[in-house]
């Protein structure tokens, strides 16, 4: 018997729905679904294609990035994480309530998008987002495989989790490894999504040509999600998420903390100015994170481990990507060869 939806909590006023598709839960009650969602993943570019798509004036995404509603996955920061070593929990038990309230700014009938990279690796995110809007567009964002992975590993150091040297994680079996590279096999994680979706619904953009050629990713991405394709955003350029080392990483922890918690319950206008003054605090903070390359053996290591994903990518996207595969990914910087004619993104 197919799961019900979270329970909706008894309310007096019939809430409006503000997107183009509308799913019927009860007889009664009329919601709103995402027309597409951001599924991952990590370290990949989704934070400035999120600030790219919500700058587009068609487009309305949830005011905070990464809700992770379709997912029932329990995961945390500490070592200890269950279900795929996620680093943290899905929201589905919250209900559509809260999920409906995300987009409480975007505007009325637009396209409606959201972001959560948890998606890529729960495993029980392909079926429930089929299960709720299985029309939805899906876009998949991936990068170099080693570099995100290496990537990966520095922001939780940034963050504050000492997990001891990238070369001794490797190696082991921790689960904070289990979660860098498991998020790195894009076959795998994409393969996933095509048993419940057809493969026209899925778009893959790679970082590194959304940095290269922004305007001609951008103008497919809203091509592909149906607004209107020659906006362009005044951020394009713009550099989002910068990685930072914090001074005190048990200050980063509790802003993280106070972010995930009462940041999100906050009126607009308070949680704006709260999120600046965040920020703000995080930067003085912490001094900018130039941390050392990916060592080259270790570099091949990962090569090696990620071949198979790296194929899969050139063929999906239909252009071989030689700096993937560069021992000192520089010797094959910027030389990023013509698409050929099937090319499908």
């Amino acid at each position: 018997m197919p799961r019900a939806w979270p329970p909706r909590p008894t309310s007096s006023s019939t809430p409006v729905a503000r997107s183009r598709r509308v799913i019927t839960l009860t007889q009664s009650t009329p919601v709103a679904t995402p027309d597409f969602i951001i599924a991952g993943a990590a370290k990949c570019g989704t934070t400035a294609l999120w600030h790219y798509l919500d700058a587009h004036p068609e487009v309305g995404m949830t005011y905070i990035k990464e809700p992770r509603f379709f997912t029932e996955a329990k995961g945390g920061m500490a070592h200890g994480v269950v279900d795929a070593a996620i680093p943290r929990s899905g929201t589905y038990h919250r209900g559509w309530d809260w999920y409906d309230e995300l987009w409480r700014d975007a505007p009325e009938g637009g396209t409606r998008g959201e972001a959560s990279t948890i998606y890529f690796v729960a495993q029980d995110a392909p079926r429930l987002i089929r299960q709720h809007v299985p029309d939805v567009r899906l876009i998949m964002m991936v990068r170099d495989p080693a570099d995100r992975m290496y990537s990966h590993y520095w922001q939780e150091q940034k963050a504050g989790w000492d997990m001891g040297p990238f070369r001794d994680l490797v190696d082991t079996d921790h689960p904070r490894e289990r979660y860098f590279e498991t998020t790195s096999h894009y076959k795998a994680n994409i393969e996933r999504f095509l048993e419940h979706f057809d493969r026209d619904q899925i778009m893959v953009i790679v970082k590194e040509d959304l940095d290269n050629e922004p305007e001609r990713i951008l103008e497919e991405v809203f091509r592909f999600i149906g607004v209107d394709p020659a906006f362009r955003p005044a951020s394009i350029g713009n550099r989002f998420n910068v990685q930072r080392l914090p001074r005190f990483p048990w200050i980063r922890r509790l802003s993280e903390r106070l972010r995930a918690t009462v940041g999100v319950a906050l009126p607009h206008p308070v949680r704006q100015a709260f999120g600046r003054t965040q920020r703000k605090l995080e930067r003085r903070l912490s001094v900018p994170n130039a941390y050392p390359p990916l060592e080259p053996d270790l570099r091949a290591t990962l090569i090696e481990r990620f071949e198979e994903d790296i194929r899969y990518i050139e063929q999906w996207v239909g252009r071989p990507r030689p700096s993937w595969r560069a021992i000192h990914p520089t010797e094959a910087a910027g030389k990023t060869p013509p698409a050929s004619p099937e090319a499908t993104r």
